[in-house]
């Protein structure tokens, strides 16, 4: 798993270098659909900051861990705000060219669940659909590295996929046992929202869920098997001009949802504090 995310970073950059969404998100989508996943995370994210401003008053001065920060899409986030920040990833492509361009903060290459960095040594740990790529073995490992390394009083900040259990790449729990997972390491929950309803793109799925079921019993090319170049072209481009409509809609859709939830969310938000000593 870990060979195959360094990859993926890597033929990123070697794709388009100005591409910091596909290695985060999905890497073969195209960036309508990137793009939207992405505000769909960074609406749950606010939420999640906007209750540390309370808190803190400020996140400015602030030390925060940026776990997998990738090609450092909430580095830059976080750093925006004032913060003092250290990101771990396993790319070096991505660190290299973070390090490059944001030398005022610290970025090294290293897996999360050996990650090592002193006890309490940051006020915030970031983890946005990370830990949701690790086996459960190794998500064990890095909230324990995580637990350890926040000062006491300081927060957990955690956005994780509770739905994609079919999918080989991702390993999700449901929200009560990320819950779970979490506080035994320690911190307590303080707040938490669902995110990433993607209402269009699920009504899309099973739409063409229940076409594929009656086409099953149609021809080789019908179903997309031994299908000429041609069709398989055409096919694509048919395939990425629907995913870039259905995200260019799903913005408002995905607004309304988190005013009122239409649908469960596939992932969720999560704020965890470290108890004062």
């Amino acid at each position: 798993m870990l060979a195959f995310y360094e990859q993926v970073h890597r033929s990123a950059i070697e794709r388009d270098a100005a591409d910091d969404l596909s290695p985060a998100l999905h890497w073969a989508g195209n960036r309508f659909f990137n793009r939207f996943t992405d505000y769909a995370h960074r609406l749950g994210m606010r939420k999640a900051l906007a209750y540390l401003d309370t808190e803190w008053g400020s996140l400015k001065g602030r030390s925060v861990l940026d776990v997998g920060c990738g090609r450092g899409r909430w580095t830059r986030e976080f750093a925006s705000r004032g913060c003092r920040v250290t990101g771990v990833d396993i790319s070096p492509e991505a660190i290299s060219r973070l390090a490059k361009e944001m030398p005022q903060h610290t970025f090294v290459v290293r897996r999360v669940t050996e990650a090592g960095f002193p006890p309490g040594a940051f006020d915030l740990v970031n983890s946005a659909t990370v830990l949701q790529h690790l086996p459960d073995e190794s998500q064990w490992s890095a909230l324990r590295q995580i637990g350890v390394s926040i000062k006491d009083g300081g927060y957990f900040v955690a956005l994780e996929n509770c739905s994609a259990f079919a999918n080989p790449f991702v390993f999700p729990h449901s929200p009560e046992d990320w819950v779970r997972m979490i506080e035994s390491t320690g911190l307590r929950l303080r707040a938490s929202w669902g995110c990433n309803f993607e209402i269009l793109f699920r009504a899309w799925a099973r739409l063409s869920a229940g076409l594929r079921r009656r086409s099953a019993g149609g021809t080789e090319v019908a179903a997309g098997r031994g299908a000429p170049p041609s069709f398989s072209r055409s096919r694509n481009l048919l395939r990425s001009f629907v995913y870039s409509s259905l995200a260019v809609a799903s913005y408002a859709p995905e607004w309304c949802c988190h005013q009122v939830p239409l649908a469960a969310p596939t992932h969720v938000a999560m704020v965890f504090q470290k108890p004062k000593a």
